[in-house]
Formats: structure tokens, sequence, C-alpha cells
């Protein structure tokens, strides 16, 4: 039963969940290896690992991080079916406030991955510039949010006022986010947006007419995948990538004044 689970999650990587299939097309963006240069990745809230392994499977060293012990065993289950070694890709049961206290890993990262994590965490300035800290002089750094202008459900609550897991707030515009990124250090060197019609079409009958229920939306995949491709011309973006580096002595003095 086991194998068979493995086998069809493999099949259907990243998953179920519309937005997450449109979010991986970021992963042709990220860094590889090359015969001079060995790429180092750090995924920050590394939620089922897929951004991670695709990392690992373009020859980087990864270490993934997340704060839950149950999410961390599912990754390392789809790291062993992929056949990674964990030399090569570790997962860690961590918060991002206590890794960056690790004195080993300061500067120590050529690619760093935020993905749909600032939304989660109330001190989004705080975590920015501990990821600073570990990214090193010349690396990037990779940070999805949700578009702040997007919803599923008009009717839903979107944010919560804990940290519990939680949006803590609903997204963030560009101009939000590189605003962010520059206050912590960073110079913003990149957009992409993602998203459809097509997703919000599928979501929609995910969430009203399946159910979310794993089994039916299975049944379904073939049709889902034909009802995105007919809305799929049409643009509606939920998520906002931004790739940034450090900023330059120079224009750090700047942001200061």
């Amino acid at each position: 039963m086991k194998s068979l689970r493995l086998t069809l999650k493999k099949m259907l990587w990243p998953g179920l969940n519309w937005v997450s299939r449109d979010k991986a097309k970021l992963v042709n963006l990220m860094l590889s290896d090359d015969n001079e240069n060995k790429i180092r990745t750090l995924d920050i809230g590394c939620g089922n690992g897929f951004f991670t392994t695709q990392a690992a499977q373009r020859g980087n060293s990864c270490v993934g991080i997340t704060i839950h012990e149950w999410e961390k065993e599912k990754c390392e289950e789809m790291r062993d079916a992929l056949s990674i070694s964990p030399e090569r890709l570790e997962f860690r049961v961590s918060r991002l406030s206590s890794f960056s206290q690790e004195t080993v890993f300061r500067h120590s990262f050529d690619q760093i991955l935020m993905i749909d994590m600032l939304e989660h965490v109330l001190d989004d300035i705080g975590s920015l510039k501990q990821a600073h800290d570990l990214l090193s002089k010349d690396g990037l750094l990779f940070v999805s949010v949700p578009n702040r202008d997007f919803e599923f459900d008009k009717k839903a609550s979107h944010v919560t006022r804990f940290e519990n897991g939680w949006h803590v707030r609903h997204g963030y515009t560009f101009e939000q986010l590189e605003r962010l990124l520059e206050s912590a250090g960073f110079e913003p060197i990149d957009r992409r947006r993602y998203g459809t019609l097509g997703t919000a079409v599928v979501g929609w009958i995910q969430v009203n007419i399946l159910r979310m229920n794993d089994l039916v939306m299975i049944a379904f995949f073939p049709v889902l995948v034909m009802i995105d491709w007919l809305f799929r011309p049409w643009k509606k973006t939920h998520t906002l990538l931004v790739i940034a580096r450090k900023q330059s002595e120079a224009q750090r003095i700047n942001v200061d004044r």
C-alpha cells in the first residue's frame, strides 16, 4: 500500500493543489550545479519538499526546514522514494530564528527559497533579515507570496491574528514585497506572476464540488486537467515571485539614508 501511495504521489507531483501546480513552474528559474560551481540550497518552510527535491535533482546540496515533525517524515519518505541520498538532501525540524543562529550556516547558502512562507509569520522583515544572514555574498533569494488582490472565496476569512499555521496577512503587492526586501538588505532583481483563470475555476470546483476529497480529486484528475487547459489562456494572478540578491555597500548606505 505504501509503495502504491508513493508511486501515485510521484505521478501527481507536486500534488493536487492547483495553485501549487502553477507555482511549480518557478523551478525552471532555480540555480543548477555545473562543473565549476556547486550550489547549496536552503528551503525555508519546505512544505511537502517539492522545491527542495527539485533543487537536489539539479545537483544542489540541500537543506529543508519545517516546524512540523510529521512534515519532515513525509519529506524524507518522498526523498527516499526518489532515490536521493540524505547526504545531498537533508530535512530538519527547526524554526528559522534558531537555524539562523547556527554559525556553521551563516553566509553559506547560494540559493534560499522562501516559497509562500512570509504570509504565515508576523515578523516578516525579521524573517528576511535572518535569511540575509544565511545567504552567501553572491547568492539569490527566491520569495513567493500570495497576490494580495486574489481570492477564491469572497465569503471566507483569509487571515488570523496569531501564528497558528494559517495566514496572518492575505498577501502582498509587488511594491509591498520589494520595499520589505530592500529594508532587509536585499536588491530585487526579477519578478514573476503565476496563475490563470483555469487555476481559479479548478480551485473552485475542488472546494465547492469535490470538497477537497483526495480520492475524488484523483478520480477526476484528467477532467480537472482539461478544464484547466480550456481556461488557461486567461491570466488571473494568485502568486507573486521576486528574486533578490544582497545589496551592495553603496545601496545599503542609500537605503539607510
